[in-house]
C-alpha cells in the first residue's frame, strides 16, 4: 500500500481550487452560468455561496470549506459511479455477456466501496 504523504497548505489550496472548478463546470448548464451553478451547489451540498466565491475569485480557502468541499466532491463522484454502474448492469442484462462488462461492473463496485471508506474518513 502506498505511503500517504501529507499535503502542505499550498497543495491543499490548489487541490481545493481544482475540485471546486470541476464541480462548478459539471453543474453549469451553459457558459455564463457560474453564479447559478454555485447557488445550486450551495443548495445541494450546503457549500456557502460566499465561501465558494472567495475560493474561486480570491483563491483562498479555509480548512473548514476545504473539508466540506472534499466531502461534497466525494458525493458527486459516488453519484456518477452509481449512474455508470446502473448503465453497465443494464448492458449486462441486455445480453452483453462480455467479460469486459462483467469486469467493469466489479471495478465499479470496488470503487464504490473505496469511496464509502474515504467518505467515512472525511466526515
Amino acid at each position: 500500500m502506498p505511503v500517504k504523504k501529507s499535503l502542505n497548505e499550498g497543495d491543499v489550496t490548489a487541490e481545493t481550487l481544482r475540485i471546486h472548478r470541476e464541480m462548478v463546470d459539471r453543474e453549469a448548464r451553459a457558459s455564463g452560468d457560474t453564479e447559478s451553478a454555485m447557488r445550486r451547489l450551495e443548495a445541494r451540498y450546503g457549500l456557502d455561496y460566499w465561501s465558494q466565491w472567495v475560493c474561486r475569485y480570491k483563491r483562498t480557502v479555509t480548512p473548514q470549506f476545504a473539508t466540506k468541499l472534499h466531502g461534497a466532491y466525494l458525493d458527486l463522484v459516488e453519484r456518477s459511479v452509481r449512474r455508470d454502474l446502473e448503465a453497465l448492469k443494464i448492458e449486462q442484462a441486455k445480453g452483453a455477456a462480455d467479460d469486459d462488462v462483467a469486469s467493469l461492473v466489479a471495478e465499479a463496485k470496488t470503487l464504490l466501496a473505496k469511496i464509502a471508506a474515504r467518505k467515512a474518513g472525511v466526515r
